[in-house]
């Protein structure tokens, strides 16, 4: 299985992962509880246990190993066992003090782990930090912000297809003069994506956070978008992104025996999500990896070929955005 060496590389995971794959919510608490007794920190859990796990859960449903409702069920249990881990670990000390820094996943991402596993992690190194939950609508954010006179707020993002969605975030939160932080895997290592969507500050391990926090300003000019010919091409997909997802629908053209319609119909906002980010960020990848990452699910369930179907579909239904249109055809096909 791919990741697998990588992924349950130490007896302590293998040992958590029995108990995952059982969904035996009591013994993945008592190994979680165990590590903590034997002086495992809560960045341990988080970054040497219930990371790993996580992305072999993900792994699993990729490679059509695991249904997607054996994967919710994997991933709740995950963060069961993390905010069990928080209470202990809060339990033995004074809560901190000072105004709270907001905790969001990103609008349209309904996992809740990445966002939960920051605001531990925060907690535990005693700065206050309150999680809002997943897929936030920016005005909720905004209110709260506000509402409590935030120090700052953090923002997680796992998909690509996100950014735009991050992007108008940034822009609102920072109207309040609130530093906002982002991390994730739709960001790269370098920053880049998070310096293009004015993000104050960037945070490639959620275990680096409280250090990030700490060096913010107090308060922050409000966000001067420069406007561009990709950023508007941008917006103008985003407001059409079902239109634009039913057209390449249409110019779907299948010779499989199995049909693939239903299961790339889910996919695409995906896709164009992605297409979208790439105009923002000026980063082709996002879309590269969006392209990668279908592949890889399609080819799994033996959909082979499908994924250059879908390429050309979606190439007809953006025809009419040039930018798009080229940042799509400067982007190596998929293998």
């Amino acid at each position: 299985m791919t990741g697998t060496v990588t992924e349950l590389a130490t007896p302590e995971v293998r040992d958590y992962w029995k108990h995952v794959e059982a969904d035996d919510l009591s013994g993945a608490l008592g190994a979680a509880v165990s590590l903590i007794e034997q002086g495992w920190s809560v960045t341990d859990i988080v970054e040497r246990l219930l990371t790993p796990t996580q992305h072999h859960v993900g792994q699993l449903w990729a490679d059509d190993a695991w249904s997607v409702s054996r994967e919710h069920a994997a991933t709740a249990l995950n963060e069961a066992v993390l905010r069990r881990v928080g209470t202990i670990r809060r339990t033995s000390q004074t809560k901190p003090a000072g105004a709270e820094v907001l905790v969001v996943c990103a609008e349209s991402e309904w996992h809740a782990l990445p966002g939960l596993a920051v605001t531990v992690l925060l907690n535990d190194q005693d700065v206050p930090a309150v999680f809002l939950g997943a897929d936030l609508h920016v005005p909720a954010v905004h209110h709260e912000t506000v509402r409590l006179n935030t120090r700052a707020v953090v923002v997680s993002a796992s998909l690509a297809s996100s950014l735009p969605y991050v992007q108008r975030l940034v822009e609102v939160v920072r109207s309040a003069r609130v530093p906002v932080v982002v991390g994730g895997s739709a960001f790269d290592p370098d920053g880049l994506r998070a310096a293009a969507l004015g993000a104050t500050a960037h945070a490639e391990r959620g275990g680096a956070l409280p250090d990030v926090i700490r060096a913010l300003p107090a308060r922050v000019a409000p966000l001067v978008l420069v406007r561009s010919a990709a950023r508007e091409e941008a917006e103008q997909l985003t407001a059409r992104r079902r239109d634009i997802a039913a057209a390449a629908m249409t110019a779907l053209t299948l010779t499989s025996e199995r049909d693939w319609r239903d299961f790339v119909d889910d996919q695409l906002p995906h896709v164009l999500g992605a297409l979208e980010a790439a105009l923002i960020v000026n980063d082709p990848g996002a879309v590269s990896q969006a392209w990668d990452w279908l592949e890889q699910v399609l080819e799994r369930r033996g959909g082979h070929g499908v994924v250059e179907a879908v390429r050309s579909a979606v190439t007809q239904a953006v025809r009419e955005f040039p930018l798009a249109s080229r940042m799509l055809a400067d982007v190596a096909p998929p293998r």
